[in-house]
């Protein structure tokens, strides 16, 4: 059985959930002084509680670093009571801490300025199913990785995982587990399987969350192999409960990830045949 969450991985899922919303406040237009309170105080036992989990640490400075942010924003701005004073005590200013949470300003003048250089990339990527046989540099892939991490994501919480598979009889033996590869499969260089991270959502009315979120980074994802050259297939994971546990324990991933997809990777053939794969009009509810 897949688990939920332990209690590591509820402490980490409520620092990024309850940060975030205070950096949310931050950014509002009009940011009403004082706010989000019992989110704080929440959020300094979460952090206090965190202390004595080392793997917890990272986490835990963007959650103080928030916490510096808002003390902040209330000190330059006039607003000033108890609880802020004390708050700015035990999270001052700090260039560490700005570099972590809080807010950055956005330049109007970048927004959108390589718009028709990400249109080309997007709208040029299709689908590869034959592959050079010429290796893709581990770093490239982490590369594209990096770049997809930067996916939206419900509060901040980053629910995905990629496991990175690149010795060809690894390939084959992962790649049994999937019913799409046929024809194709003896060309992948490297074979990535991303996962859905269930510990980062615990309530019974957020289940799904983790597999749309993974799902976005994984668009992200295979357009970031792309704008690198590297061409990609998404192989569906429809799998049985019982497949996914297997392609977990043969990952050796915790039992927390849940398989959503695989991503075969290569560099293309030369003068590669791709299909078309047309796409209908679009469907915009008004």
């Amino acid at each position: 059985m897949f688990e939920r969450a332990d209690e590591t991985n509820s402490a980490r899922a409520r620092l990024r959930k309850d940060a975030h919303a205070l950096e949310k406040g931050l950014s509002l237009p009009d940011i009403r002084p004082f706010f989000g309170r019992a989110k704080i105080f929440k959020l300094i036992a979460d952090i206090d509680a965190a202390r004595s989990n080392l793997s917890l640490d990272p986490d835990r400075e963007i959650a103080e670093s928030v916490l510096s942010a808002y003390g902040q924003w209330h000190h330059e701005n006039g607003y000033s009571d108890a609880f802020v004073e004390d708050l700015r005590k035990q999270f001052p200013a700090s260039e560490e801490y700005a570099k972590l949470g809080g807010t950055i300003g956005l330049v109007k003048a970048e927004v959108g300025a390589n718009s028709s250089g990400f249109d080309a990339t997007v709208l040029s990527r299709r689908t590869v199913r034959n592959f050079a046989d010429k290796p893709v540099p581990r770093e490239e892939i982490e590369a594209a990785i990096r770049v997809a991490w930067t996916s939206p994501s419900v509060c901040n919480r980053q629910p995905w995982a990629v496991s990175i598979t690149q010795e060809k009889s690894d390939v084959a033996r992962l790649l049994k587990w999937q019913a799409g590869n046929r024809g194709f499969s003896e060309s992948i260089d490297t074979l990535l399987v991303v996962l859905a991270d269930t510990k980062a959502f615990v309530e019974d009315y957020e289940i799904f969350e983790p597999f749309v979120d993974a799902g976005i980074f994984s668009g992200v994802l295979v357009n970031a192999l792309h704008a690198r050259g590297i061409g990609s297939c998404c192989l569906n994971l429809c799998v049985s409960h019982g497949v996914a546990e297997r392609i977990i324990s043969e990952l050796d991933a915790p039992q927390y990830f849940f398989p959503i997809m695989m991503i075969g990777c290569g560099y293309p053939q030369n003068d590669v045949q791709v299909a078309i794969s047309a796409r209908g009009p679009s469907v915009i509810i008004s």
